[in-house]
């Protein structure tokens, strides 16, 4: 269900419409609105607001990207890593011939 919240992000308030509880939309204000702080830190305190969230949107979907690959090499070492352990669990386990009359061999 939408509800309407409203967050203050760079000093500026914005009415939302959110699927999200409030207290989700809260812990993402909170993590865009430290990549502000930590931008005004690192001396970049001259632009607009929408110039320091358009820097946040970047940085943030830099983010994303670098965890989409890291996401990616993990599923891909894991599925090498998986294959290889079905390769050496077939090449060890005892070659099993199905019952011919239908019952379950134990």
């Amino acid at each position: 269900m939408k509800r309407t919240v409203t967050v203050e992000v760079a000093g500026q308030r914005y009415r939302l419409h959110a699927e999200a509880d409030e207290a989700h939309v809260e812990r993402l204000r909170t993590r865009v609105q430290e990549r502000i702080d930590a931008l005004s830190v690192a001396g970049a305190r001259g632009g607009t607001p929408a110039q320091i969230l358009a820097a946040v949107a970047l940085s943030l979907a830099d983010d994303l990207e670098t965890c989409e690959r890291r996401r990616r090499r993990i599923e891909s070492s894991s599925r090498a890593a998986l294959a290889a352990l079905r390769e050496r669990l077939a090449s060890t386990a005892p070659a099993a011939s199905p019952p011919t009359d239908g019952r379950v061999s134990e």
